[in-house]
């Protein structure tokens, strides 16, 4: 019998830049080592604001009538569907919750959808435990269609680099500058540091956008546009990764920093349950400038020469191997459930 073919739902498709987009890239290179992978992507490229809710409509259609499928579906991308798998990076209900101030009817609509995606799929994939919580808690999702799976870091791509130690401690951050990756912390944090000598903050942002609130400091650098095979050598410029995030599934700059040997400090969203345990993890309940610069550098001092110690840890339970082999199981499983029926 012809195995079925995995339809990867997506509306922006995959790539290596970040996001659900960079999540999906590795489920398509993962799967077509052994299933045929198709990638569906939203049909109305030039839809405006309706596009968010036309083309998942469309995409579930579609479905529909697809022959000898198994759909893995980015939550709402295929609401009306119900997918057999629905992998969930964290909820739109749960970003509504922690950002009331940017919450709005689309992102209202968009929880909507995400939920009924959620009820309606056979299985659930969620990237963290407050995403699985939230599942529960918000969606009312039955708990034995939850599966956990954390995401995870390429380790052969963020290694540790060797580098001489300085009496200038640099402070990194990776994400978009917008209030949700906490730009207004940040922003406190570079005009705190302005004039010390001991301090450099290195941002790492896609586009131009909110940069003009760093002008004419000398203390903080700006790299726009970096490619995925550049970020490694940016983790490495840097002795600790701060971010204040304010909300995420599973942070994916987190993962790729501690690749890199590099210690993290930031809100309870960088510094998640799954690595709050770790001594070269710091979380930060309050956001206090003088708070960042002196785990900074309690960090710097405890962990610059460990960094391969913090590589090999991060390794084994988020690596790329270990998470191929609990993906892989996790829909092979699924798929001999079908195929028996």
């Amino acid at each position: 019998m012809k195995p079925r073919t995995i339809y990867i739902v997506s509306l922006n498709g995959t790539g290596n830049a970040g996001g659900v987009e960079r999540v999906s890239y590795y489920f398509e290179q993962i799967l077509k080592t052994r299933y045929p992978v198709k990638v569906m992507t939203a049909p109305l490229k030039k839809s405006g604001r309706l596009g968010f809710i036309l083309n998942p409509i469309l995409i579930s259609l579609r479905l529909f009538f697809t022959p000898n499928k198994f759909v893995l579906s980015n939550s709402w991308n295929s609401f009306l569907y119900p997918a057999d798998i629905s992998v969930h990076h964290g909820t739109t209900r749960g970003i509504n919750e922690h950002l009331k101030d940017t919450a709005t009817f689309g992102t209202r609509l968009i929880a909507f959808m995400e939920k009924l995606s959620a009820k309606l799929a056979k299985n659930i994939l969620s990237v963290s435990i407050n995403c699985s919580n939230e599942l529960l808690s918000y969606y009312k999702i039955k708990k034995e269609k939850i599966f956990l799976l954390n995401n995870f870091v390429d380790d052969s791509v963020f290694t540790v680099k060797k580098a001489r130690t300085s009496s200038v401690t640099k402070i990194i951050f990776v994400g978009a500058l917008v209030e949700r990756k906490g730009l207004s912390d940040l922003v406190r944090l570079a005009a705190f540091i302005e004039g010390k000598k001991n301090y450099k903050l290195l941002i790492a942002t896609n586009t131009s956008f909110n940069t003009e609130k760093f002008s004419g400091l000398k203390n903080t650098e700006i790299f726009t546009g970096l490619q995925f095979d550049q970020m490694p050598s940016f983790y490495q410029k840097g002795d600790v990764l701060f971010f204040p995030t304010r909300y995420e599934g599973f942070s994916m700059s987190t993962l790729e920093a501690l690749s890199c040997g590099i210690p993290v400090t930031g809100s309870g969203f960088a510094v998640t349950e799954e690595l709050e345990s770790y001594k070269f993890c710091r979380r930060l309940e309050k956001f206090n400038p003088e708070d960042v610069l002196k785990e900074a550098d309690s960090l710097k001092k405890k962990f610059s020469d460990k960094k391969d110690e913090i590589h090999e840890t991060i390794k084994k339970r988020f690596g790329k191997e270990a998470y191929e082999k609990k993906f892989l199981e996790y829909v092979d499983k699924i798929m001999q459930a079908r195929t028996s029926r």
